[in-house]
């Protein structure tokens, strides 16, 4: 499992940004974490392993992977 640095490297690495800038990297990392705090961490996992379609309460949400 990655950790929440690693994972925004990544994700700012896909976007096409330099995933070495700091400053966004840690914006990221607040970012990401904002999300796990309000969503649950089995649907970060499904996300992870590459479900495009989730539940969150009683709304279904689509997730497309950026390339």
């Amino acid at each position: 499992m990655l950790n929440l640095f690693e994972l925004a490297g990544l994700e700012l690495q896909r976007e096409g940004k330099n995933p070495n800038n700091l400053k966004d990297l840690v914006k990221r990392v607040i970012f990401i974490r904002k999300w796990l705090d309000k969503h649950r961490i089995s649907i970060a996992n499904k996300i992870m392993a590459g479900d495009n379609i989730y539940h969150y309460k009683n709304r279904i949400k689509t997730y497309s992977k950026v390339c």
